[in-house]
């Protein structure tokens, strides 16, 4: 097993750290006034990878650093560029944000600067009112492209085809199997990146195979627009492509780095109660040919654990997930216990699983704690659940780490669009700069007591996110209990409505119905969206490694919301808050008040769904 250097503890209660907001392609609205965009010449796109041409060379570029200074002279605008090189930013707000070599922001009155080192390789922008110099002199970004477009294959093979509204000329990775004709290219891409300059829209896009495309550093989400401009777009059932363009979850499942693999089962591994035995069976993504540990129950005890005292491991700058699987029981609940010091202090992670889930990963962030375990100096980690003396199966692979986020969050998501996500919430926590996700029932759009378009429309306008939440209107439960033909346009249906009828911020996550999934649903949800949420009653990690279950914590009860905010603000990970309506009893405004005081009082980041699955890019 892996060996984590010694940190620090989890974060004292009376550390303070400064809130960062991250911003996604539709965190910042784009105007539809004075809007300009700009031309660049075709012959001038050789000088656009040499500042020389297009920018003068002062001292600090002949030293290979750049500054950009985007200055705001009247109304605000938008922006986003690219650059070769590391990319920094000065006088930042948490309207800008740096994704690798690429950002995004907006300015008024006012200035951003940025330090880079390379080329100022594209730069587009809304509205008239900015000024931008480069090293001190006018960066010319009129004569700059719009967008670099990158196209990464994620798989063995995929080709691709696309079209622009303007200029489209080559910029790296473009070989033989590539070809541009005036505003449309065709190519193919392996494991490599092919990217292109462009002015204007990207207009149409078809591919095959498991691809990854962006401009300026941000999702094109190609799958959402037609096939081409021929009119002849139609794909599915006549909508067009609503996938991804790859698999979010699968993807998901090889983020991090290795802990256990169990492929040495004697290495410290014992059972305490029931059975626990080396299986050949391999959690299958990735599969590494280890095997995996079982533990049995033989319908003897009522309780069943395995457990390995480890060597002082440090959990304190790494959050650990790892795979699952129940058999031979319809359901059960896990717990997973990091312990610390004499044993007395431990963190727990509980979650429901059912043996229609298959396989599935799930984090360890933590449901409840005993005492203040130091989470540098974990010496036992136990898997165990209560099984009342039934028999059953549960298969443990595949134990991995990943970086936590440098701050705390929370996401505030509210289920089936109740009017009271306007009256309430919106209302409530617009007074504190922050938004949150309705995940909205189309067909119920309008009803009394629910959201009208235009509340949906105003909520929209100021950073709202709109997971798909496909509730059918029979009750037949959920999507884990139709076929996956039927669930799967029920996605389809739910991920169209919400293109067609706000920004789209948010259609790329969804809000598991009922909290009802199976094996089949989560890998359909893949296919449509980058992350799901369902039940699961503990905190989530920064970094997903299952991005078809993200736990969600019931407000039904504040006390233990208020619980899992001071345990995501002590560990950095990820509180996602859910709440059916607002006012009642379920959860008062002035229950509600109180988590958004939490938040605010531990300085944690209020993230959309669409801004958390941003992150995961």
């Amino acid at each position: 097993m892996e060996h984590q250097n010694s940190n620090p503890q989890v974060r004292p209660d009376n550390t303070t750290q400064q809130k960062r907001s991250s911003l996604t392609e539709n965190t910042v609205s784009h105007q539809s006034t004075n809007v300009k965009r700009r031309r660049f010449l075709a012959a001038g796109i050789a000088g656009v990878t040499g500042l020389g041409i297009l920018g003068s060379t002062s001292n600090a570029a002949a030293a290979g650093k750049h500054t950009l200074v985007i200055e705001g002279t009247g109304d605000r605008t938008n922006y986003s560029f690219t650059v070769d090189g590391n990319l920094s930013g000065e006088d930042l707000t948490s309207e800008d944000d740096i994704n690798g070599s690429s950002a995004h922001g907006a300015v008024a009155p006012g200035q951003d600067v940025y330090r880079f080192d390379g080329s100022l390789h594209a730069f587009t922008y809304d509205g008239a009112s900015v000024a931008v110099k480069l090293d001190g002199d006018w960066a010319h970004v009129g004569q700059r492209p719009d967008y670099v477009l990158t196209i990464t294959g994620t798989g063995s093979y995929a080709s691709y085809a696309f079209d622009v509204t303007d200029n489209l000329q080559p910029h790296y990775g473009i070989t033989s199997e590539d070809n541009i004709s005036g505003t449309h290219a065709e190519g193919a891409v392996r494991n490599g990146t092919d990217a292109y300059l462009l002015n204007g829209d990207l207009e149409a896009f078809s591919f095959k195979g498991e691809i990854a495309v962006k401009q300026n550093g941000q999702w094109a989400h190609v799958g959402q627009l037609p096939e081409s401009t021929s009119g002849s777009d139609d794909n599915n059932n006549g909508t067009s492509d609503l996938r991804l363009g790859y698999n979010a979850r699968k993807r998901s499942h090889n983020k991090g780095t290795a802990f256990e693999n169990f492929g040495d089962f004697s290495a410290g591994w014992e059972s305490r109660e029931g059975r626990v035995e080396q299986n050949s069976t391999d959690f299958s993504d990735p599969s590494d040919d280890a095997g995996c540990a079982t533990l049995i129950s033989d319908g003897n005890n009522d309780r069943v654990e395995m457990v390995n005292r480890l060597d002082s491991e440090n959990f304190a700058y790494r959050d650990p997930s790892m795979a699952v699987r129940l058999r031979g029981t319809s359901n059960e609940t896990l717990r997973v216990e990091l312990a610390a010091g004499d044993g007395s202090e431990y963190q727990v992670t509980t979650r429901y699983l059912s043996e229609k889930h298959g396989w599935v990963r799930i984090g360890l962030g933590p449901s409840t704690w005993s005492g203040t375990p130091d989470l540098a100096d974990i010496n036992e980690l136990s898997i165990s659940c209560y099984t009342g003396g039934k028999s059953c199966e549960i298969d443990i692979d595949d134990i991995r780490t990943t970086p936590k986020r440098d701050n705390g969050a929370v996401l505030f998501v509210f289920d089936d669009g109740n009017e009271s996500d306007y009256t309430v919430a919106y209302d409530m926590m617009s007074d504190r700069g922050m938004a949150g996700s309705s995940a909205v029932i189309p067909r119920v759009v309008g009803n009394s007591g629910k959201l009208s378009q235009s509340q949906i429309d105003e909520m929209d306008s100021n950073g709202w996110s709109w997971p798909s939440h496909p509730q059918r209107g029979s009750p037949s439960g959920g999507l884990g209990s139709i076929p996956a033909d039927e669930a799967e346009q029920e996605m389809r249906d739910n991920k169209q409505w919400v293109l067609d009828n706000t920004s789209g911020r948010g259609a790329n996550t969804l809000v598991w119905p009922f909290g009802d999934f199976n094996e089949d649903s989560m890998n359909i949800a893949g296919e449509y969206y980058d992350l799901s949420f369902g039940g699961g009653a503990s905190t989530a990690n920064g970094i997903v490694t299952e991005a078809s279950w993200i736990p969600r914590v019931n407000t039904d009860s504040v006390e233990n919301s208020l619980e899992a905010l001071e345990q995501a603000y002590k560990t950095e990970t990820v509180c996602v808050l859910m709440a059916h309506g607002l006012g009642g009893s379920r959860l008062p405004e002035s229950d509600f008040r109180r988590l958004l005081d939490k938040a605010e009082q531990r300085n944690l980041d209020v993230l959309t769904t669409a801004e958390f699955a941003a992150e995961q890019s």
